[in-house]
């Protein structure tokens, strides 16, 4: 017999009466689901936008949460020209009804386009690529990606070909960062093992290190101007034989010929120095004993040889116990 209308109701399951042994294998496929349970299934909230919107925002009445509650999640775009398109929901403002998302979609949002709010667990890559202030700020990329923190590499993962031509550059080290510390003990012996080793060849200019150690070398070795070359090589610096160099005698008369022939100039108008040449201290000896002098009762006066231009002078005074004359000074 037929089972009326409305007979199997709530009351006349038993608790629990359903179970899973009570539902064959696929009894429920994807047709006895129905769209809109799909939807409620896999979104935070569902919706149809208002007119309004662009490419970047959606305007919806409907939407009445607090600011940015929407900030971080997905929205999928249902229907028209943009339909399929998921975008990350950048900002949310209430008083607006509108979200904000990036990037843009193909075409603006306008009334009677319907979207999904869909949760969202990843990586907010796009609070990387900008600066929302709703977002939380990561920590800055690093040349340009994500710095990320990893405790092992894989052997050999950083290659010659990981690193870029010039990517370690002067600029890179901070000031003193090789130390004595950061050496170890072989690689400071063969830094020495390499300068001991290098060719001197390389690195005679003139002055340096290398030059001395090769002209050295010459010497030792007798080599072009060693040492079996050097008796050669200094009596070439001389003008003359060694038979014809002065004797002493030779020595004392032309020291002789300086003091009874060469003459000396007289000072011109300056002060005697404090510490004189022995010739300057005879020039101004002889100049005060033969030049014209001058006395005031305040000026002491010595003459050029014209005998009116005033050279030296230094002032004089009495206080009638005790005649005075100051240093001789530049005139006039």
């Amino acid at each position: 017999a037929a089972i009326a209308n409305g007979a199997i109701d709530a009351a006349t399951f038993a608790a629990g009466a359903i179970d899973a042994t009570a539902i064959a294998t696929d009894a429920i496929d994807a047709d006895a689901i129905a769209a809109d349970a799909v939807t409620e299934l896999r979104s935070l909230f569902s919706g149809t936008a208002d007119a309004g919107g662009s490419s970047t925002t959606i305007v919806d009445a409907v939407l009445t949460e607090l600011d940015d509650i929407w900030t971080g999640a997905w929205v999928l775009i249902t229907s028209g020209t943009s339909a399929q398109q998921c975008r990350l929901i950048t900002d949310f403002v209430a008083a607006a009804d509108t979200l904000t998302f990036a990037p843009a979609v193909s075409s603006a949002i306008g009334a009677g386009v319907t979207y999904e709010i869909l949760p969202n667990a990843g990586v907010d890559i796009q609070s990387w690529l900008g600066t929302l202030a709703a977002m939380a700020a990561p920590n800055a990329l690093v040349g340009g990606a994500v710095d990320a923190d990893v405790s092992a590499l894989q052997a050999s993962v950083i290659t010659a070909a990981s690193i870029a031509t010039a990517a370690i550059s002067a600029a890179k080290f901070a000031a003193n960062a090789l130390d004595a510390a950061a050496l170890a003990t072989d690689a400071v012996q063969e830094i020495v093992d390499g300068v001991l080793d290098e060719a001197i060849a390389g690195h005679v200019g003139a002055g340096s290190v290398g030059n001395l150690v090769e002209r050295l070398d010459l010497l030792a070795t007798g080599g072009a101007g060693g040492l079996t070359d050097a008796r050669a090589v200094l009596l070439s610096n001389l003008d003359a034989a060694i038979s014809t160099i002065a004797t002493p005698a030779q020595v004392n008369t032309e020291v002789l010929d300086v003091m009874n022939v060469d003459t000396i100039t007289l000072p011109a108008a300056v002060a005697p120095p404090l510490a004189p040449t022995h010739r300057e201290a005879i020039s101004h000896l002889y100049k005060a004993y033969r030049n014209r002098k001058t006395q005031t009762a305040t000026q002491w006066s010595l003459m050029a040889d014209d005998e009116s231009t005033v050279q030296q002078k230094a002032t004089v005074s009495d206080d009638t116990t005790t005649a005075i004359k100051q240093e001789i000074v530049a005139g006039p």
